[in-house]
């Protein structure tokens, strides 16, 4: 398979194009013969300790196992190198060791062996598979929870994320007649691929939103990867109905005040305490506790939770109406963020643009009085002395909707071409959605 990383700058958009479809067209039918069972599965029975030959037993479909054992086998990896792959079931109920190979390392997740470390089982119909990533091996396919380096014993959900599968459980062809063999490595390889990219870390299939009164909104149907407790996809496939505050959909949530912005999370203890990934009303959250983004989990997230909104109440504690659609989300209303204020040729910040904590990119308007003139804008704390032109206003003016990108407070700077006493007036009417979200 092509690596189009390595794809040098002065390759062509149809050269990069090409490999990438070349290499679609190589998955799709390796994925496809997999499913269809075209692939030949050997497993190789060991009764005894055995030092596995780089050569020939890590680049095919070989597995193996301790079919006939009557005590202990440990299984040697040879030295890692790029593109191997080796596969482990445990038949009889006798300790199967994976030793890793002088001071290499074997990882799941965050769980990390010594250097030439092992992984163990001893439970029949526990099945494995290690790939050698540059560095260290890593866990991609795991049946049964009882695989342990000594200290920790690997655990996965039932719904499985980044390409590791767990082993489907169903009526599959086997190999031989051992009731202890794992299901088809074929079938388990093919539904890796599949999750691998169905689940890519940071999944956003992002709901669509809506208004529905003061202390209620409507959450579209959606897919979001949540990496809290447990790692997994949780979706829901129809609009639900979200009430606010601790007497709404879910007891943990804070009650609405005044003129505060009130962030929707996936609430991953209501996930735990579901026990599934497909989610109700009762599995969302809001506080006004805003997001951080995290890059090691692709999201923004508080704690453990994942955000995926966020509302504005008015003075009345009444949820701001508004619209969304894709990535924007506009105010049925504007709402002013700055009152009439004297600026001329320098640029000068403005108050905040009402945006939630996480966004950016906000959609402004305004009105000006005064000559004709240009307005521009920068986003605050920029050197750049020209920034970007809003509008040209005549004898006062409605000016126009722009979109801008603000520090992380959510402030730009404006300026003018005058220099007078004329004043500017400026609203926000929407903001979009930040990567990861």
């Amino acid at each position: 398979m092509a690596d189009i990383d390595s794809l040098s700058g002065t390759d062509s958009v149809t050269d990069c194009l090409d490999s990438v479809y070349n290499d679609l067209v190589e998955i799709n039918a390796e994925v496809q013969a997999l499913a269809a069972g075209n692939v030949a599965w050997t497993y190789v029975d060991k009764t005894a300790s055995y030092v596995i030959v780089a050569s020939t037993d890590t680049y095919g479909t070989k597995v193996f196992t301790n079919d006939g054992a009557t005590g202990t086998i440990t299984l040697s990896l040879p030295a890692g190198v790029a593109a191997m792959r080796v596969s482990f079931n445990v038949v009889d109920a006798y300790t199967l060791k994976i030793s890793a190979n002088g001071t290499e390392t074997i990882r799941h997740k965050a769980t990390q062996t010594a250097g030439g470390g092992y992984l163990q089982s001893a439970t029949a119909g526990d099945f494995i598979t290690l790939e050698w990533n540059g560095d260290e091996w890593i866990v991609v396919a795991l049946e049964g929870h009882n695989w342990t380096d000594g200290t920790a014993t690997l655990n996965i959900a039932t719904a499985t994320l980044r390409g590791e599968v767990e082993l489907a459980t169903d009526a599959e062809a086997v190999t031989g007649t051992d009731a202890a063999r794992a299901t088809t490595p074929a079938s388990a390889k093919a539904s890796a691929i599949q999750h691998a990219i169905r689940a890519l870390p940071g999944l956003c299939v992002r709901s669509k939103f809506r208004w529905k009164d003061a202390d209620e909104i409507y959450i579209g149907a959606g897919e979001y990867h949540h990496e809290g407790t447990v790692e997994q996809t949780v979706y829901w496939d129809s609009e639900l109905t979200f009430a606010a505050g601790s007497g709404g959909s879910n007891a943990a949530s804070v009650d609405l005040a005044a003129s505060d912005w009130y962030y929707l999370y996936i609430d991953d203890s209501a996930v735990v305490t579901l026990g599934t990934n497909l989610l109700t009303a009762a599995q969302f959250v809001m506080n006004i506790t805003a997001p951080t983004y995290s890059a090691a989990k692709h999201g923004w997230y508080n704690g453990s939770d994942r955000c995926i909104f966020a509302c504005l109440t008015d003075g009345a504690n009444a949820i701001i109406e508004f619209l969304n659609d894709g990535d924007t989300v506009w105010w049925a209303d504007r709402v002013e963020n700055q009152a009439a204020i004297d600026i001329d040729d320098v640029f000068t910040d403005i108050g905040a643009l009402i945006i939630p904590g996480f966004a950016i990119v906000g959609i402004i308007s305004g009105m000006s009085d005064g000559v004709a003139r240009d307005w521009a804008w920068r986003t605050n704390g920029q050197t750049a002395a020209i920034g970007h032109q809003w509008d040209y206003q005549g004898v006062t003016s409605y000016m126009s909707c722009t979109m801008v990108i603000t520090d992380s407070s959510q402030i730009i700077e404006l300026k003018t071409t005058v220099s007078d006493a004329s004043t500017i007036q400026v609203n926000t009417e929407g903001w979009k959605f930040p990567t990861g979200m």
